[in-house]
């Protein structure tokens, strides 16, 4: 009876990997938008703010 139980459990396991490893694959695709919009948004403020110095504006707030 354990033995049935754990191979019965290993298949389950063994169906499930694939669904797994799809969830990750999806969750990998979604961090990696979300970490080039928020290179995106990084680049565009340092765009707007590299004439200016930043320095002194910080001290001046």
């Amino acid at each position: 009876m354990i033995i049935y139980l754990s191979i019965n459990q290993i298949c389950t396991y063994a169906r499930l990997i694939p669904i797994a490893h799809c969830i990750v694959e999806m969750l990998n695709d979604e961090i990696i938008e979300a970490t080039n919009e928020l290179i995106e948004v990084v680049m565009a403020v340092y765009s707007q703010t590299a004439g200016r110095d930043v320095t002194k504006r910080v001290e001046t707030i």
